[in-house]
């Protein structure tokens, strides 16, 4: 009977929890109100929108091309169900079928999540615990809802290190060769850096065939599973060997933008920042929510410590250096980078989750357990608020069009994904005004002057301006915002538009400590002046 019970309990629970997954990743992925405000996501979304059956050149290499085709052929598949003939795939078509892979993604990274916490601890009866911080990571909630390639390279990652594992305890079976080379060959197909993500599957091999009495055996699975990876790697990215010298450049000039080496507006935050410090301070406190990002690091150094043990009985499994294998190498690289984006650090925050849960879990005060689980979700329960409700900025352009007298003068920066959606210009005067180029270009600062004394009103969009743009690189333009804040300049702030209310912002983080990326794609706060004296 209380087996029975039981059962019954673990089943309603089950579905709850696979209920609240889908909540936590497909509701809103219409987010944004019809207007597209990611870059990345835009740019793959063109890239299908302008692909046919008879030309799959993508004409797009910044990443590579298995989530494009994915897209493409998926909608396509849509459409002839529907009965719709359209030659191509409209742009936001691509967008949402970008967006719906990367939930479909973030759904499974929430189930290999929880497989692997139950590989390294097979004999722990919490391990479902865990489902509640993958569920509701805020990181790993706002990858799921763009159009772009971390929930892809997410799943990669921790499915790697898991089919590894197998490959440690069983060998290389069919059906792990199959999907380790399946696997391989989306991830190098999506972005080429994955190739660090199959490290745990080399050593998985490698320590097998030193166990194997039949090493020819071995290595000719070896370089079959080799074979079949690049076989699906150049089935998901053909274009990268067809149009290689087109490919090879783009991929060399965004590696310039990541190392550095080419200035461009966007990674003008990373200016004078400390490699590791700035990921400590600026991104994973939000991607992960302040508890479980602490219990993480603490986590982190217990766990090598066990690791390390001098008795053997205290050591942890070898498991567990396969297990960080799967990340730390992609830490290290991309921590060390001059562009530090919270992208960058995406594909790893399963496995973070996975260290801190583990140190939790040790706890046998069941109370205390339920108190740390439920507090590490409170920041992606408040998260979610950011695709269940109207888009911030739609919102404030309505508040916007209803309270302005009709003829006012609103100045505002551009150069923020999309300029002032849902605004009356009919009804007033605007002046789109480029701040990323106001330092080098005097005639700009001139331009500048002269019409700031004609604005009714000053709106910056989002910190992507004004926080990025430090007195010592940027005296002209931080003078600026310096008097436009003290009210030298006539103005004075009379509303603040963003998602989280101060209550809110103290579990979820404000914005101003934040990578810049974590807020100004789906969340950024609007700030707006009015003229009180000349």
């Amino acid at each position: 009977m209380k087996l029975a019970v039981k059962k019954r309990r673990k089943i309603c629970c089950l579905f709850f929890l696979i209920l609240i997954s889908l909540l936590t990743r497909l509701i809103g992925l219409n987010w944004g109100g019809g207007y597209f405000f990611h870059p990345d996501e835009g740019n793959m979304a063109r890239s299908v929108a302008q692909m046919k059956f008879i030309d799959l050149n993508p004409r797009f290499f910044a990443y590579g091309q298995f989530p494009l085709y994915l897209t493409f052929f998926s909608a396509k598949l849509l459409n002839l169900l529907r009965g719709v003939n359209t030659p191509a795939v409209t742009f936001s078509q691509a967008v949402y079928w970008l967006r719906f892979y990367s939930a479909f993604f973030s759904l499974g990274t929430i189930i290999l999540g929880y497989l692997l916490i139950k590989k390294l601890e097979p004999k722990k009866e919490s391990n479902w615990l865990i489902l509640f911080w993958l569920i509701f990571s805020p990181g790993l909630i706002q990858a799921a809802h763009f159009g772009t390639t971390e929930s892809l390279l997410t799943f990669v990652s921790l499915g790697l290190v898991y089919l590894s594992l197998q490959v440690l305890e069983k060998g290389l079976s069919g059906k792990k060769f199959f999907l380790i080379a399946l696997i391989s060959g989306a991830g190098l197909g999506s972005k080429a850096s994955a190739a660090l993500f199959l490290l745990p599957a080399l050593m998985a091999y490698f320590l097998r065939f030193k166990k194997e009495k039949k090493k020819l055996v071995w290595l000719g699975k070896g370089t079959s599973l080799a074979l079949l990876s690049l076989f699906f790697f150049t089935l998901f990215c053909p274009y990268y060997f067809i149009n290689w010298q087109e490919a090879l450049r783009i991929v060399r000039y965004e590696a310039e933008v990541a190392a550095g080496k080419s200035a461009v507006f966007y990674t003008r935050q990373f200016l004078n920042t400390t490699p590791f410090l700035f990921q400590l301070r600026r991104v994973f406190p939000w991607v992960l929510g302040w508890l479980v990002f602490v219990l993480a690091i603490i986590a982190l150094g217990v766990n090598f410590y066990f690791l390390f043990a001098k008795k053997k009985k205290q050591r942890l499994d070898f498991k567990w250096w396969l297990f960080h294998l799967g990340w730390l190498p992609w830490f290290l690289l991309n921590s060390l980078l001059f562009s530090k984006w919270v992208r960058f650090m995406a594909p790893i925050l399963p496995f973070l989750i996975i260290l801190g849960f583990w140190l939790v879990n040790k706890i046998k005060n069941q109370k205390a357990l339920y108190l740390l689980i439920f507090l590490g979700i409170l920041p992606g329960i408040l998260f979610g608020k950011i695709y269940w409700t109207k888009d911030i900025r739609i919102r404030a352009m309505e508040w916007i069009n209803k309270s302005f007298p009709v003829g006012s003068v609103i100045f505002y920066e551009g150069g923020n994904i999309v300029d002032l959606p849902n605004l009356n210009h009919q009804d007033f005067i605007t002046f789109n005004f480029d701040f990323h180029s106001l330092e080098e270009n005097k005639e700009n600062q001139k331009r500048l002057e002269e019409e700031i004394v004609r604005a009714d009103y000053f709106l910056s969009p989002s910190r992507r301006i004004f926080a990025n743009r430090p007195k010592k690189h940027f005296p002209y333009t931080a003078n600026f915002y310096e008097k436009l804040f003290s009210g030298e300049l006539g103005f004075e702030k009379i509303k603040e538009f963003k998602v989280f209310n101060n209550w809110e912002e103290v579990i979820v983080g404000s914005d101003l400590g934040s990578e810049e990326t974590w807020t100004v794609f789906d969340h950024p706060t609007l700030r707006l002046y009015k003229r009180v004296k000349e």
